[in-house]
């Protein structure tokens, strides 16, 4: 994976807008899936394929509410894992 230099602190920020608006649409695309298969025939298998698929995310989520509620400072990087190593 190549480093990119950015110009200016501008082009940085715009690359991050991006992503977050990215992840927004993302989100509010499968809560639109979820909220459209109440009708579904197979609503059921529908649910355990998409809950199969959310395991990562809660994972995340679980993993930076916990670092939230730590009352001490982690004491090496191993105290942190991939997904709390950058938060805060």
């Amino acid at each position: 994976m190549t480093q990119e230099i950015y110009e200016t602190n501008d082009d940085f920020m715009d690359e991050i807008e991006q992503k977050h608006s990215r992840l927004y649409q993302v989100l509010n695309k499968a809560q639109r899936i979820l909220n459209e298969s109440k009708s579904f025939h197979n609503q059921q298998r529908f649910l355990e394929n998409m809950e199969s698929k959310l395991v990562p995310l809660e994972t995340f989520v679980e993993d930076i509410l916990k670092h939230e509620k730590r009352h001490t400072l982690p004491r090496t990087w191993k105290d942190n894992n991939k997904n709390t190593q950058y938060y805060g």
